[in-house]
């Protein structure tokens, strides 16, 4: 990932952009800090460093919620829904590349194994769970 991200950018940049982004889609007012962190499953102190070096950079803005001042919200700049969306398009083509290198049957047969994969990862994790 950090090789096929956009020039200039860390892959932690650009994987926050997406959650942005994502996270944006489902609520036009942002996202909040304590959601991106329990989106990419680290810490609020984790997140906050990566959020102001990317307001450096230009690629968020960070303001209080209006509805509950105590609320800081995130959102994408024009500049990081441009990198965003190059970051989107850089991805998808080597995803159809991937694609078309392997042929129909390897990618089904890659889909069925990364699903058997992610039920297996989720049942540990409920039994995990369960042992807490």
């Amino acid at each position: 990932m950090n090789k096929s991200s956009p020039e200039g950018y860390k892959a932690s940049e650009i994987r926050m952009m997406f959650f942005i982004w994502r996270e944006t889609r489902h609520n036009e007012r942002g996202v909040t800090v304590s959601g991106l962190s329990e989106v990419m499953e680290v810490t609020s102190p984790t997140v906050t460093p990566l959020i102001r070096g990317m307001e450096k950079k230009e690629l968020v803005f960070r303001y209080n919620d209006q509805e509950d001042r105590r609320v800081v919200r995130v959102k994408l700049t024009e500049k990081g829904e441009e990198v965003t969306r190059a970051a989107m398009e850089k991805y998808s083509s080597r995803f159809k590349g991937l694609c078309e290198h392997l042929g129909a049957e390897k990618v089904e047969q890659l889909t069925e194994l990364l699903d058997q994969v992610y039920h297996y990862l989720e049942e540990l994790l409920i039994q995990d769970s369960h042992k807490s």
